[in-house]
């Protein structure tokens, strides 16, 4: 400490806020200060006192300085009065507009350069009143200090005087040099690492959008008046709330938080005052700094056991108190840079009352609307008399003004109870009324799909129901070949009840094949011939169906699959269906199973879910509601078969009288034709994915007015929302588990849309946040999301022990556990908040991963595999796999052995081998340490496309960079990009990488359009224009489509033959 030249280097509580201020250059977070109100005042005495006060108090002379070996403080010896006086006495409004001054003040951040970090103003208000206002750097003063400052500046004004206290400099830094240098700092520094070990230190997560005009404002303040004889009720509840108000109100907040965030142990911080002396306290000085307190929940303890474990965790603390929180950071690593806590509780008793010269005043401190901290409270009890008041300062991405006010409300509603029963078992408090009751419906029970359909046959017999390239067919001829269809397979045994096997492309049969199925009161099980044969076959054992229908084109596979098959096509069976009689249809119930879907399982097998007639029913029938199907509406079918939003599009149009039009052939087989088709006045309603509605938009797609588009299946980023909604007539988010039937809520995406808002449950659906312990949570808060209703599914089949542990019963209801994390709004609302478990949504894809590890796992070259969606450097998110083993094997090689037995939304784009995973302090798989995968290179060496370039060096300069940036390990020319692993995402990054490397447009289309490099370099050599894709012939379109699909299937049975 140089003090022979007045020089101070920086204690270590100035030290942090020093630091943090230069990571937020320009704000004025660190501005701290407050005004007196006094009633009657002389401003030129108020002036000889200030005046006095600056002479007495050497920190309001201070200067920081930025030197060779640090920064540090002089003593400038200026006690020049920089008071500025404001006059406001001819103001009708003066209160309001010294308000706006102080504000405005308060917005302006000192200059750490500044020659003085102190500032003051006397406001003049009518009737000789004075605001004598305050403002600092934190770096010189904190709140203690400030209720000093206002002390001394009472005294000097009332006595004429103030006695100026020797070596206030010297004495602060000597103290903190002292500290610095003593044994006990070193105590503290292992106390600080062991007590921080392996806790969690933030809970709360950024959720509100809001923010000020000036995008400077980060916080906002929320105050509570509690009434003087209430709180004293509240407090001679036990005495032992009266003892330590602060550790009552540090439990009933952690408490609080423990309970909203299902967190049981984590940091909150708390004030450390460090004014042990006498002659600390009456310094003008910065002592307080923030200390950690952990603290745990255990809810089989008693209200007043916990508060007795609150009050020994803050005396463990106190003892350590002086250690500054940026060298525990330090201490911490990286890993501690978000901050050690997110939630401050904060207690003052401090009368703010003085007089001057007789006459009365008090002073309050100025809100600070820049702070950091998502939520600070501070409880603030003035005196004997004043009520006291709850201040909370909540950060404004963390909470809105209506979730600060709630907040505190439930802090008043856990005071409740404890004061009425101080013994309360924690397990008992509740955040909402013990007697609230999840809503109720009138249970409505719908008309089925065959009886609405067969309805509309009776009325519209020749208005065309379903469309399939240039050919219609009506709802006459559609029930006809529907009921010849139903004939045949009651011929082969079928009963009501039976489970069917539905194994088509993309064709009317489908859809025929639906409608017979239910005509015989059976289920279907729909599956998607681009699936592994081993899947097939899986799900087909699993399902035990009595039967498999199957086109022409599948016939060698229904036969390798060895069960028994009804083969039909489309001629055939318009012509059974002109000679034979309608087939009648059975009654169906409610119960009875419509069909069974398979999504991924985590035990690596995927499981059937069997929904009855009445959930489907329900769910179109609230389609038909909102987001609303008329008869003159026609439905664009794109989804593959096995993804069950696809019954949206087969099945919701023939429900309300409509017409569905069914995409011949998968997305990523003609894009051009997917664009034409929703350009296209012939349907008025299309629903995709928001990955497939992402490269629709990529692909230069215009849009239409009238067109109302779906998306569904995961997440809408706020970018495509916005983006899609301006190019059509509608927009809407769909979201549900299959296991709920479809989607159970939905809402207009409108410009006032929440990031990730679900919306409203639909018809007879109700939809609850509960926490782990399946209590109620309030409104705001995110917690597991539960489904009941009409449109539960009867449960897993042949999976009873699954079936209960996923659908309980819950206050008289059947609710499914979703596994999502979501939170309901206060107008009702949902917001999705993520997965609990490890599911994954991928490209509009449900996923299990240990699905995929449980198939890496079975290959003899790898010991353990993890599983995971990453967000990679450049943006994009890619489904990850890390595995152990003894050595390195080849991306192609892993993607062509899970190809044997996964579908291809479920093969990683990435490979990454690990000798070891990484581990926790807790010996779990560290996941957030598994590193990213290293993605292609940069754009390299631009491609040549000129009359020299040889189709050779084309072919080869193609082959690298699109090998390169589909992490393959070889790529044939003629291979199809899409049979090599490509996405929708990798087309668009793709098409333009392609675009800047060949100096020449290049669009998405022109990519699906010529997915190999064989077709590529014939493209780019002869210049062939796509900006107008034309149409390819339709039996050409369909004949490429069978056989490509074709060969995946009999190469994999060759491979499996192998």
């Amino acid at each position: 400490m140089n003090t022979s030249v007045g020089q101070f280097p920086l204690s270590l509580v100035q030290r942090d806020v020093y630091f943090d201020q230069l990571h937020r250059p320009g704000t004025a977070k660190y501005t701290i200060g407050g005004y007196i109100n006094i009633a009657s005042a002389d401003p030129a005495r108020l002036a000889m006192a200030h005046r006095a006060v600056i002479a007495a108090y050497q920190m309001f002379r201070l200067q920081l300085l930025h030197t060779a070996a640090g920064p540090a403080f002089c003593d400038s010896a200026d006690q020049k009065d920089d008071l500025t006086t404001l006059d406001f006495r001819q103001h009708s409004d003066a209160e309001q507009q010294a308000a706006v001054e102080i504000n405005a003040l308060f917005a302006q951040p000192f200059k750490l350069d500044s020659p003085r970090l102190y500032q003051a103003y006397q406001i003049l208000l009518p009737g000789n009143r004075i605001w004598f206002v305050g403002l600092a750097h934190h770096l010189i003063i904190d709140g203690w200090g400030f209720a000093n400052w206002a002390t001394a500046l009472a005294q000097a004004y009332s006595r004429g005087a103030l006695e100026c206290a020797p070596d206030q400099l010297k004495n602060y830094y000597a103290d903190d040099l002292d500290y610095q240098q003593s044994k006990r700092q070193i105590k503290d520094a292992l106390f600080w690492q062991t007590y921080l070990q392996d806790v969690r230190r933030t809970v709360l997560e950024q959720c509100n959008s809001q923010t000020s005009a000036t995008g400077q404002i980060t916080s906002a303040r929320h105050r509570l008046p509690i009434e003087r004889q209430q709180y004293q009720q509240w407090l001679k509840a036990a005495p032992q709330f009266a003892e330590n108000p602060h550790s009552l109100m540090l439990a009933l907040t952690f408490i609080c938080f423990a309970r909203l965030t299902g967190q049981p142990r984590f940091c909150i911080g708390v004030p450390a005052h460090n004014r042990t002396s006498a002659r600390q306290k009456q310094m003008i000085a910065l002592y307080t700094t923030l200390s950690p307190v952990v603290l745990q929940l255990d809810e089989t303890q008693t209200f007043l056991q916990f508060l007795q474990q609150v009050k020994q965790q803050q005396q463990k603390v106190f003892r350590h108190q002086k250690y500054p929180i940026g060298k525990m950071v330090d201490a911490l690593g990286p890993q501690a840079r978000k901050g050690l806590f997110d939630i401050g509780v904060n207690y003052l008793k401090l009368n703010n009352s003085c007089f001057f010269a007789g006459a009365d005043a008090s002073y309050q401190y100025i809100e600070n609307p820049y702070q950091t901290m998502p939520f600070n409270l501070t409880i603030w009890d003035n005196g004997e008399v004043q009520p006291v008041e709850w201040q909370l300062d909540y950060h404004l991405q963390y909470f809105s003004a209506d979730d600060a006010a709630r907040c505190c409300q439930l802090l008043v509603h856990l005071m409740q109870q404890v004061v009425v029963n101080p013994q309360v078992c924690l397990a008992d408090l509740a955040l909402i009324e013990p007697d609230w009751q999840p809503p109720r419906y009138e249970r409505l029970v719908a008309p089925s799909l065959i009886s609405q359909f067969e309805n509309f046959v009776l009325h519209q017999p020749e208005k065309p129901a379903l469309h399939f390239y240039q050919q219609s067919y009506s709802y006459s001829q559609l029930n006809s070949m529907a009921s010849a269809l139903a004939l045949q397979i009651r011929n082969k045994g079928v009963c009501k009840g039976d489970l069917v096997a539905l194994l088509f492309g993309r064709s009317p049969l489908m859809l025929i094949a639906m409608l017979a199925v239910h005509k015989l009161g059976a289920a279907f099980v729909p599956l998607d011939p681009a699936y592994p044969f081993n899947r097939l076959q899986l799900m087909l054992e699993d399902s035990q169906a009595c039967l498999l229908i199957t086109g022409l084109d599948w016939l060698e596979v229904s036969v390798q699959l060895g069960t028994k098959s009804l083969v039909i096509e489309d001629a055939a069976l318009t012509q059974a269906a002109v000679r034979q009689q309608d087939c009648p249809t059975l009654h169906l119930t409610a119960e009875q199973p419509a069909y069974v879907i398979y999504t991924s399982g985590s035990t690596g097998r995927p499981k059937g879910v069997q929904v009855p007639q009445g959930a489907l029913a329900n769910f179109l029938k609230s389609m038909a509601l909102r987001p609303g199907v008329t008869p003159k509406d026609t439905v664009l079918a794109v989804t593959p078969f096995s993804f069950d939003i696809s019954l949206l599009e087969l099945l919701l149009p023939l429900y309300c009288g409509g017409a569905v039009r069914i995409f011949p052939l998968q997305l990523s087989q003609d894009l051009p034709t997917l664009l034409h088709a929703l350009s296209s006045s012939q349907i008025s309603m299309a629903q995709m994915t928001p990955s497939a509605w992402k490269l629709v938009l990529a692909s230069g797609w215009e849009g239409r007015p009238d067109l109302v588009a779906l998306t569904g299946g995961e997440a809408l980023p706020g970018y495509l929302a916005t983006e899609l909604r301006a190019k059509v007539g509608q927009l809407w988010n769909m979201y549900g588990p299959t296991e709920t039937t479809i989607w159970s809520s939905c809402i207009q995406v409108t410009e006032d849309w929440r990031i990730n808002s679900i919306g409203y449950p639909i018809e007879q659906t109700g939809m609850l946040i509960l926490d782990q312990q399946l209590r109620p949570l309030p409104d705001g808060w995110f917690g597991s999301l539960y489904i009941s209703g009409e449109g539960l599914a009867l449960g897993y089949l042949h999976q009873f022990e699954l079936t209960n542990e996923r659908f309980i019963e819950w206050r008289g209801q059947r609710w499914y556990q979703t596994g999502d994390v979501a939170r309901r709004l206060p107008d009702g609302q949902f917001q999705f908040g993520g997965r609990q478990d490890q599911q994954l949504k991928y490209l509009g894809y449900r996923i299990e991963p240990g699905e995929i590890e449980a198939a890496l796992r079975q290959l003899p070259e790898v010991r353990d595999a993890v599983v995971q969606v990453r967000a990679l450097v450049s943006g994009r998110e890619a489904l990850v796999a890390y595995y152990c083993g003894a050595k390195t094997i080849s991306s192609q090689e892993l993607r062509q052995s899970l190809a044997q037995v996964l579908p291809s939304q479920m093969l990683p784009a990435f490979f990454v081998h690990l000798s070891q995973f990484p581990l926790t302090p807790s010996g779990k798989t560290d996941l957030q340490a598994l590193p990213l995968p290293q993605e292609s290179g940069g754009a390299g060496a631009a491609i040549q496309l000129d009359a020299r370039t040889t189709a050779d060096d084309l072919s080869r300069r193609l082959l690298e960079l699109i090998s390169g940036h589909l992490q393959l390990d070889s790529l044939a020319e003629h291979t199809n990009l899409f049979d090599a692993g490509a996405r929708s995402q990798d087309m668009i990054e793709l098409a333009q990488r392609l675009s800047q490397q060949l100096a020449t447009p290049f669009t998405v289309v022109d990519l699906f359009a010529n997915p190999s490099v064989h077709s590529l370099v014939k493209h780019l050599r002869t210049e062939q224009d796509f900006s107008e894709p034309e149409m390819l012939a339709q039996g050409e379109k369909i004949q490429h489509g069978r056989q490509r699909l074709q060969q995946r299937l009999l190469s994999r049975r060759q491979l499996d033959a192998v």
